[in-house]
């Protein structure tokens, strides 16, 4: 495909921002993603002070650059849902089934992770967590029975 700057001149639209890529920045970018788990890549919002610091100390970055990152996602997760909406990327073949209302994840943009149904993994670990409770609300009665006896 040849330099990303030329791949985004050619992009509709997008021509007018190739000359603002820096191709290190994608290397460092990379770096962090890498640096991260899986449910991290998938849910950046789970990241929090200690995650970042890990991730930065992985990647050779600076923890503040993670939060930057995840912000930075945070408003492309916004845009790419406001331009899926019969926007730009509906126009574009191939590129409408990357936005939320196409079906696909956003957060499958960062580093291919996530799938599935968007806030599907938000229900799962609050039923996780649910059950969790249960268990334990089971275990302190079955505790109390036992005292009892």
């Amino acid at each position: 495909m040849g330099p990303l700057r030329e791949v985004f001149a050619r992009l509709p639209g997008i021509g007018a921002l190739a000359d603002q890529v820096d191709e290190r920045e994608l290397g460092r970018v990379e770096a962090l993603i890498r640096s991260m788990t899986p449910t991290e890549r998938a849910r950046p919002e789970i990241i929090d002070k200690s995650r970042a610091s890990r991730i930065a100390r992985g990647s050779g970055r600076r923890s503040r650059e993670v939060r930057e990152l995840v912000d930075r996602f945070g408003q492309m997760r916004e845009m790419m849902g406001a331009l899926g909406s019969g926007g730009l990327l509906s126009r574009i073949p191939g590129l409408g089934r990357l936005a939320p209302s196409g079906g696909a994840d956003p957060s499958a943009l960062l580093a291919g992770a996530g799938g599935g149904a968007p806030g599907a993994g938000a229900r799962d670990s609050a039923r996780q967590r649910s059950r969790q409770k249960e268990k334990r609300k089971q275990a302190r009665k079955a505790r109390k029975r036992n005292r009892r006896r």
